[in-house]
């Protein structure tokens, strides 16, 4: 009678077991499906959309191992810079609550069919913008070919200062970004109205940090490069902390950065501008990862907290 009572009390408990180990496996998180569902695709030409496309074509057809392997063009179109990871990362902007991907959970995550659907459903949707891209090009009215003339562009006025593009997302800061550099060449006054607006949009809760467009930073070490000249170093500074709140540099934009930050230095060094410089240094510092880099910082630190 024991015995029969054991047996039966060792089978609830497998069963139970069962049903608790296929219940968590329900619950497994899908990293690579929460960072695709509903994420923003953010690119500017046909080349990198074109890119973008056959990577996730690869995603759907190849082994996770392959696909780690595989490298992609960057935005410049230079070949074999990001693997499928950096990829993902560069063009699209998850929801707030999806975390960054590692190679781990993409290697278990990128063969689910939760995966498959949401990698389909952004390449349909790219393919379809890509299409509209397209025809738009050839819909253009083609320019005359009887003598062609060296089109000079327009120098913007003060009228034209404010950005009248609405700041969503990565790309729309670029391109403000991107006007207000144009317009630091003669009219220092519009270009800082247009960089505040950027900066100003940072502060919202409607942005949060990606790397899904780099040049972004790029343009904000520019700005500030185009300050030090102009002996307007509190928004060099200011402009700095703004390149430094994006992560996930390519070492040439590193580079960049990092020489910017190198004559922002020198400068703050020379005036004994000591304040604003250890306050950039500590923010800085706490962004790097790579510790080469982080040497540097921290040895320019170092040599203030020694004064």
């Amino acid at each position: 009678m024991r015995a029969k009572l054991f047996l039966h009390l060792l089978m609830i408990g497998s069963l139970l077991c069962s049903a608790c180990n296929s219940a968590s496996g329900a619950q497994k998180p899908n990293c690579v499906a929460d960072y695709l569902t509903g994420a923003d695709r953010q690119f500017e030409s046909q080349d990198q959309g074109e890119e973008l496309r056959r990577a996730l074509n690869d995603m759907l057809s190849l082994k996770p191992s392959l696909l780690l392997e595989k490298r992609y063009c960057d935005y410049q179109m230079n070949k074999r810079r990001w693997n499928s990871i950096e990829i993902l990362h560069r063009y699209f902007v998850p929801t707030s609550a999806a975390r960054a991907l590692d190679a781990g959970c993409f290697q278990k995550s990128i063969e689910s069919p939760a995966s498959k659907l949401a990698i389909k459903k952004q390449l349909d949707d790219l393919s379809k913008d890509l299409k509209l891209m397209s025809s738009k090009k050839t819909t253009k009215k083609p320019s005359s070919v009887i003598a062609p003339t060296v089109q000079r562009r327009p120098v913007p006025t003060k009228s034209d200062s404010m950005s009248h593009e609405k700041l969503f997302d990565n790309a729309s800061m670029y391109r403000v970004l991107k006007k207000s550099l144009m317009l630091s060449q003669s009219d220092m006054v519009s270009a800082k109205k247009l960089w505040t607006e950027v900066i100003d949009f940072m502060h919202t809760p409607g942005w949060f940090p990606t790397a899904a467009f780099v040049p972004v930073c790029i343009s904000f070490a520019q700005l500030a490069d185009k300050c030090i000249e102009a002996g307007q170093i509190d928004d060099a500074h200011q402009l700095m902390h703004a390149a430094f709140e994006f992560p996930f540099y390519e070492q040439s934009e590193e580079e960049t950065i990092d020489a910017v930050a190198t004559k922002l230095v020198e400068h703050d060094k020379k005036s004994g501008n000591l304040k604003p410089m250890r306050s950039f240094l500590v923010f800085a510092s706490a962004k790097i990862t790579e510790k080469s880099r982080l040497s540097k910082y921290k040895t320019w630190l170092n040599s203030i907290n020694t004064n």
